[in-house]
């Protein structure tokens, strides 16, 4: 699975849930993800910030890497979907 295209291909709780269960606890799909949700593309940033919800709650420890750039990212966000 490719996190863009999936990300890309539909939009839905049940293709978060399937992003977020294919990541488990590999940190390259994590930065993959991450590298999505830091990028200029307002949709799939809106996309990537609900997978990266979904993610806090099973997997907190794997995003404390990217605190940092996630608060600095709220000093300017690019979606609603950012700031939560």
């Amino acid at each position: 699975m490719y996190i863009r295209e999936a990300l890309i291909q539909e939009h839905s709780k049940a293709q978060i849930l399937k992003i977020v269960d294919y990541i488990g606890y590999d940190e390259d799909r994590v930065k993959e993800l991450m590298d999505i949700f830091f990028s200029d593309d307002t949709r799939l940033v809106q996309r990537s910030a609900w997978a990266i919800t979904h993610l806090s709650t099973r997997r907190p420890n794997l995003l404390r890497p990217y605190l940092p750039q996630m608060v600095k990212n709220l000093e300017n966000p690019m979606h609603d979907a950012v700031l939560r």
